[in-house]
């Protein structure tokens, strides 16, 4: 305590004396004065860890120096103890009205002097002691907040930003004169965000921390910066203010949105190699299955050129009865009904890659029924087309699948007989959306999938129940004897497989009330 320095004021100067006497010796330097004047003029060059001030002196009172003193700012911090032998209750309310911090009745206790200077000393070093620690914790926060990576901004409770750190310039490019002593809501930096201007609204006006994960704000520059920021109330029930903390994910974010795209640009190769492998796989099948269907055909085939030799040879050397002409005439149709299956074998058994080219499905259509446009009018079947009015862009053999649309259409006709009608349909939509027994590279779609679609409705009886499951079964036919091979429908699945698309053909209404083919093709990218 060698560095506390007591003013001992009294114009006694046998209480001076005893004052003196009884504080000498404790670590304190005692300074003395014998008048409220001589008293304001030691003041003016030292400033005493503590007073003690008597009431009652000529000239300046002990009232009139302490009012003085607590009305300059650097002394007015100066703990003061009245001496007097006033013992009015009024006079001690008086002097702790003028902030005074005790008041000691004369005449007084040794012990009782020593103890309220003690406490009193004892109180201005710990009030100095948490002033510097104050200081310090100032300072080290200034420093925190000057060297933070995160821009952060101090907003008082009329949303005027008090304080920005260095970081906001780094981050924004808007200096502290820029943003120090403006309303936030004036700030162009926050102009680029209204969710941003509200939640400000709200912390400032209610309290509670808020957090947001995507906000942007708007560059001197003019550029647009993503930000993650949180924004903490500080204040107390007069009112709140806010600390804004933010931080630059503009890179992170677009590497996110890189990885996003390559992650789908991966997706979409491992679904184009799916479908490449499926083709390849169903091609390999498909071959072996020809090459057997066309090993067969061969070896049948030469075996019936020559039952075709001798019929034709026995109708010019035999005499002819009418037992024998019956018999011949049985033989020429069993061996034409043996000619026709084999070439629908061969027909069957022919590998061909599709040459895939960009189609508008709506345009394969229109082609398809202009070439079966006599065989419609010569059965009376009318033909109503409800095509869309977008193009449907497809990659497919433009002759193949023209021949798919004829094959479905012409079993449509065959269906129906006489009269009646076919409806032909066209439309865009998701895979999804789509509802079939589906026959093909079912694999090959996802539930996101843009697709292109057609239908071929018939009004013709539709399709047996149990038959429903066979109708793309080679040689599975619903036809008389002689009438059909079989190998129609199963030729047509065989191409719609190799373009890596569906078909599905089942009653519309339930047995009895027309049957629907549909094809069902993924969208090509682009428009045409």
């Amino acid at each position: 305590m060698a560095d506390e320095q007591i003013l001992l004021v009294d114009d006694d100067p046998v209480s001076l004396q005893t004052l003196v006497a009884t504080l000498e010796g404790r670590g304190y330097r005692l300074l003395v004065a014998n008048s409220g004047v001589n008293a304001l003029q030691i003041l003016e060059r030292v400033q005493p860890t503590l007073i003690l001030l008597d009431v009652l002196m000529p000239q300046i009172d002990g009232f009139e120096v302490c009012r003085q003193l607590k009305a300059n700012p650097d002394l007015a911090s100066i703990p003061v103890i009245f001496l007097s032998g006033l013992d009015h209750s009024t006079d001690k309310v008086h002097g702790l009205e003028l902030g005074a911090v005790d008041f000691i009745t004369k005449p007084y206790q040794p012990d009782e002097v020593i103890a309220r200077v003690s406490t009193q000393v004892n109180l201005a070093r710990l009030k100095r002691e948490l002033e510097q620690t104050n200081r310090q914790l100032k300072s080290t926060n200034r420093h925190i907040l000057e060297a933070m990576g995160e821009g952060l901004l101090a907003i008082d409770k009329r949303g005027v930003v008090r304080y920005a750190n260095p970081a906001v310039e780094a981050l924004t490019g808007w200096r502290r004169e820029d943003v120090e002593g403006r309303l936030f809501t004036s700030q162009k930096m926050f102009s680029g965000d209204s969710a941003l201007d509200e939640m400000l609204r709200v912390t400032l006006k209610q309290g509670g921390g808020h957090r947001a994960r995507d906000c942007r704000f708007l560059a001197r520059d003019g550029s647009v910066i993503e930000v993650e920021c949180s924004i903490s109330p500080v204040g107390d029930a007069a009112g709140h203010g806010g600390v804004l903390v933010f931080k630059d994910v503009t890179a992170r974010k677009q590497a996110e949105r890189e990885l996003q795209r390559i992650h789908q640009d991966l997706e979409q190769s491992h679904q184009e190699l799916r479908e490449a492998q499926g083709q390849l796989i169903r091609a390999a099948r498909l071959e072996t299955v020809g090459q057997l269907a066309a090993g067969v055909a061969h070896e049948v085939k030469n075996p019936l050129a020559v039952v075709q030799f001798g019929v034709d040879y026995l109708n010019q050397v035999v005499d002819k009865n009418a037992a024998v002409v019956e018999v011949l005439d049985e033989m020429q149709v069993a061996v034409g009904r043996a000619d026709h299956i084999i070439k629908g074998l061969l027909d069957f058994s022919r590998y061909q890659r599709p040459q895939m080219n960009a189609e508008d499905l709506n345009e394969l259509l229109s082609d398809s029924v202009s070439l079966i446009d006599h065989e419609l009018q010569l059965h009376g079947i009318s033909l109503r087309l409800e095509l869309s009015e977008t193009t449907l862009p497809v990659r497919a053999d433009r002759e193949m699948i023209r021949q798919v649309l004829i094959n479905l259409i012409m079993n449509a006709v065959q269906a129906i007989g006489e009269g009646g009608t076919i409806t032909l349909r066209s439309w865009r939509g998701n895979w999804r959306q789509q509802s079939g027994s589906w026959n093909g590279a079912l694999e090959s779609f996802g539930g996101n999938d843009k697709v292109c679609c057609c239908a071929v409705d018939d009004s013709g009886p539709g399709i047996r129940t149990d038959d429903v499951e066979k109708v793309f079964d080679p040689f599975f036919t619903t036809k008389p004897v002689g009438k059909g091979t079989g190998l129609g429908l199963s030729v047509t699945a065989n191409i719609v497989d190799l373009h890596g698309a569906l078909i599905s053909l089942t009653n519309r209404d339930g047995e009895g009330g027309g049957a629907c083919a549909q094809l069902v093709f993924k969208q090509a990218s682009g428009e045409m």
